[in-house]
């Protein structure tokens, strides 16, 4: 399945790229494990406390990925 990838923030400067579409072999595929995917390879990257959408609504780890579902990387919002 074709899952379209957002980052925003210091996820975005970390990856060094704002969008990607990725290809999941997996039908069963949670967020927390494409998170978990995807930022394997930065400790910083794992230690941000990120909230993630699918198709512009927050959504849970255990959430299930369907094709062609956006995924949207947000990094936590200070500000007043």
């Amino acid at each position: 399945m074709q899952i379209h990838l957002e980052f925003y923030g210091e996820i975005a400067e970390l990856l060094n790229k704002n969008t990607e579409t990725i290809s999941i072999e997996a039908d069963n595929c949670s967020l927390d494990e494409l998170k978990n995917k995807l930022f394997s390879g930065s400790q910083k990257l794992q230690d941000i406390q990120v909230k993630i959408a699918i198709n512009n609504s927050l959504a849970t780890p255990l959430s299930k990925l369907k094709n062609n579902d956006k995924v949207s990387f947000l990094p936590p919002f200070a500000g007043g």
